[in-house]
């Protein structure tokens, strides 16, 4: 039975199905290996940028430099519409709007205030 079926929703939206499109692009969410590797990476970045290697900063320099490059590829191949290369499968045209939108401008943003501080501590 499926989540619209037993009454249950993820708000602000219908359905288990109609979130995954809007986040994902995909008609399933990604299994909780997928989101562990997901997470994993952004807390490592966000200590790289926090420069929290104390011992190598040498290694904070480079990691934040490759996370401000890795935020700028997902931005641009998001406003281009072209997300689906770094994620197959994320087709879905109500996901590709709201990445136009939302995501990937915040991905540039991102990207570009990570450069700031990798230009800082040097």
């Amino acid at each position: 039975m499926g989540d619209a079926e037993q009454g249950r929703h993820i708000w602000p939206l219908p359905d288990r199905q109609t979130f995954s499109d809007v986040v994902t692009g995909r008609p399933a969410p990604p299994g909780p290996v997928a989101c562990f590797a997901v997470a994993s990476a952004l807390g490592t970045a966000a200590l790289l940028v926090a420069g929290r290697s104390r011992r190598s900063p040498a290694l904070s320099r480079i990691g934040t430099a490759g996370v401000a490059a890795v935020l700028g590829v997902r931005g641009v191949a998001g406003l281009s519409g072209r997300t689906d290369l770094l994620s197959p499968g994320s087709v879905s045209a109500r996901f590709r709007r709201l990445d136009r939108l939302t995501c990937s401008p915040l991905c540039v943003a991102l990207a570009a205030s990570t450069a700031i501080a990798a230009r800082r501590s040097r």
